[in-house]
């Protein structure tokens, strides 16, 4: 069954029989980036042709964001229309009744603690997870339960099932590795082992799928960096959504010690947000996206090689704290003193609760940045 059949049976099983069929959910992150979104479609077709004839358990690929927001994430839309998969067959947060599945179990990747809604059904239960994020501890019996900081998780998926790939045709292989490559290329930053991102299994990952999609290694190279920057550049157009939209587009949020803190990616530059909006409009919409999330506490990153602050393509990153509670300007003060993050003012804010700062360390994302913070919150 090559993906988009295995898309179109997942959905007429899913709303013909749900009451009786075994489903295991396979969830990727809030963020809903490339790497979650063909991770978990990855792990769940291949899951499909792991198991045996007879077993009826229904995989599904589960995309944590509505079906409307995949508007948000142009990068996306790409890369399936190169894949030749439409978009409209994916499963999307809106698109699956959870409540009416009865025998339902959910493996996690891309991530390693649920998140409501998935972490509210109470008779779920987690039976795997593979994951690139710091370990959290959680949910010690899944199996696989494979968590390492490499580049992508996509990388892990591929890996994991590196048996089952033997079984595709090269139709299928061509495919599936267009889908694949995405996000190990955005992940690593186009396999750049400068840049600290890329680790040997990212390599052996990528190995596995682009000579069926780049041909021999002696014709690669050159077309791996033309599909990386194509990606990027779609990426990155993004300067027509509204800050609410910018602000959700790649966001991701924690409740820890009970305060509230949301986190935004995105790949612009703070100064061609600034240039469009003006400070006191992000200042105000940012607060407003706050109380609309309740938070105490919102980060934006930014990570980009183009735009006026790109020097001629070097790749940046930014940082931007907006504080709601002013118990947490402490953490704010923390991380633009830590000199390992290497924080510098872009622009005066004229309010102590807000900054602006470019980022020495472009090694530190949000998945660096994150357990930062949260270790600041448990101190608290």
């Amino acid at each position: 069954m090559s993906i988009p059949a295995f898309l179109e049976t997942v959905a007429t099983r899913l709303a013909s029989d749900r009451d009786n069929t075994h489903v295991v959910l396979v969830s990727g992150n809030d963020s809903a980036d490339l790497d979650s979104i063909i991770a978990s479609l990855l792990f769940a077709f291949l899951s499909d042709r792991r198991q045996d004839e007879a077993s009826q358990t229904l995989f599904v690929p589960y995309v944590k964001v509505p079906f409307a927001d995949l508007a948000l994430r142009p990068e996306v839309g790409y890369v399936f229309d190169r894949a030749g998969i439409s978009t409209t067959s994916l499963i999307c947060a809106d698109r699956a009744r959870l409540d009416e599945v009865s025998q339902l179990e959910i493996a996690m990747v891309d991530h390693n603690r649920l998140t409501p809604p998935l972490s509210d059904l109470t008779s779920a239960r987690v039976i795997s997870i593979l994951d690139h994020h710091v370990d959290e501890g959680c949910y010690p019996d899944a199996s696989p339960r494979w968590v390492e900081m490499v580049g992508s998780c996509t990388s892990q998926v591929l890996l994991y099932f590196e048996q089952e790939l033997k079984t595709l045709s090269k139709e299928d292989m061509t495919t599936l590795g267009t889908l694949a490559l995405a996000p190990i290329l955005v992940d690593s930053v186009g396999l750049r082992w400068e840049m600290g991102k890329t680790t040997q299994k990212d390599v052996d990952a990528f190995g596995l799928v682009a000579p069926f999609v780049f041909g021999t290694v002696d014709t690669q190279a050159t077309s791996v960096r033309a599909y990386y920057n194509k990606i990027e550049s779609v990426k990155s157009q993004i300067d027509h959504l509204s800050c609410r939209d910018l602000l959700r587009k790649d966001y991701k949020e924690w409740v820890v010690n009970g305060y509230r803190v949301g986190t935004s990616a995105m790949s612009w530059y703070l100064h061609g947000w600034l240039d469009r909006d003006g400070q006191e409009k992000i200042v105000h919409e940012a607060y407003a996206y706050a109380d609309e999330r309740s938070l105490d506490l919102e980060i934006v990153m930014t990570s980009y090689d183009h735009g006026k602050d790109s020097d001629d393509g070097k790749y940046q990153r930014e940082m931007a704290f907006f504080v709601v509670n002013e118990k947490l300007l402490s953490i704010k003060t923390t991380i633009e003193n830590d000199a390992h993050v290497g924080l510098s003012p872009l622009i005066p804010s004229g309010d102590h609760r807000v900054g602006f700062y470019s980022q020495a360390n472009i090694k530190l994302s949000r998945k660096q940045i994150w357990p930062m913070v949260q270790a600041l919150l448990e101190q608290l």
